[in-house]
C-alpha cells in the first residue's frame, strides 16, 4: 500500500492573509473611534438670546441729544456668555434700485480715521461695549464678552456732535450725520461710491453725508446672521429693518 505525503505547504499564506485582516480591523476599529470621539469633542455654540438693530440716524442722547447719526447696536438679552472673538456677523440687502450688497463684519479691522471736528482721531474698532471707558481694550468688538444686559454700539457720538449748553461751546442746533465711517466698516462701504464723505454744515461743522447709509434707507430689510465660527453654528438669524 502506497503511502500519501501530507503537505502544510499552503497553510502559511492563509494565515498570513487572515492575521493581515485583523490588523486590518483593529486599525480601522482604533480610526473609527479616534473620529468618534473629535466628534464629540467639537465645540457647541453658547445658548444665547441676541437682539441686533440697525438705525439711519439714531439720537446720541445725553448732553448731544441734539446730535443724530446711523448706529448698529447688538444687546446680550439672557442665556450663555458670547466671546465676540469667536463671532462674524453677515448681512445681505437689497437697495430701492434692485441691487444687493453682502457684507461680513468680524471686527478685524484696522483703526478707523474719522474727523469730529477737532482734527483727525482714529479708533480702533467699529463696535464698542457700553461700558468702553471702563473696559480699555476689553470692549472692543473682537475682545469684548458679551454677557446678560451687555450692549454694543458704534457710539456715534464720536462722530461731530453739539451740545445743548451754549456755554460748553455748541449753538444749540440739531446735527444730523446722513453717514458714518464706522457703518462704512461694518456694512463694506469700501469704494468712494459708498465712502462716508465729510462735509461742513452752515455753521461750519463737519458732518458725515451718505456712505453705506445711502444704499440703506429707513425701512431696508437686512438679513442679519452671526455666526459662532469655532461650531459654525448661527446663534442669530434674523431680518432686521432699517428704523
Amino acid at each position: 500500500m502506497k503511502k500519501t505525503e501530507q503537505k502544510d505547504d499552503a497553510v502559511s499564506p492563509v494565515v498570513g492573509v487572515m492575521l493581515m485582516l485583523v490588523v486590518t480591523i483593529i486599525i480601522a476599529a482604533v480610526v473609527a473611534a479616534f473620529a468618534g470621539g473629535l466628534a464629540t469633542s467639537t465645540e457647541t455654540a453658547p445658548n444665547a438670546v441676541l437682539d441686533v438693530q440697525i438705525f439711519s440716524a439714531a439720537n446720541t442722547g445725553g448732553t448731544m441729544s441734539i446730535t443724530y447719526a446711523p448706529d448698529m447696536t447688538i444687546d446680550h438679552l439672557g442665556g450663555d456668555s458670547v466671546d465676540t472673538g469667536d463671532l462674524e456677523i453677515k448681512f445681505s440687502w437689497t437697495n430701492i434700485s434692485g441691487q444687493t450688497f453682502y457684507s461680513s463684519y468680524n471686527g478685524s479691522e484696522d483703526s478707523i480715521s474719522y474727523n469730529g471736528g477737532y482734527g483727525d482721531t482714529s479708533r480702533k474698532k467699529a463696535l464698542y461695549l457700553n461700558d468702553m471707558i471702563q473696559s480699555g481694550d476689553n470692549a472692543l468688538f473682537g475682545n469684548a464678552v458679551l454677557t446678560t444686559g451687555s450692549h454694543m454700539q458704534t457710539y456715534a457720538n464720536y462722530l461731530k456732535q453739539d451740545y445743548l449748553d451754549p456755554s460748553w461751546g455748541g449753538t444749540g442746533k440739531t446735527i444730523i450725520h446722513t453717514g458714518s465711517p464706522f457703518m462704512d466698516v461694518i456694512f463694506g462701504g469700501s469704494n468712494e461710491f459708498t465712502k462716508a464723505s465729510l462735509l461742513n454744515d452752515d455753521n461750519g461743522f463737519p458732518v458725515y453725508h451718505d456712505g453705506i447709509m445711502k444704499e440703506m434707507p429707513v425701512g431696508t430689510a437686512v438679513h442679519v446672521t452671526i455666526i459662532h465660527t469655532p461650531s459654525g453654528q448661527a446663534i442669530y438669524d434674523k431680518v432686521v429693518y432699517v428704523q
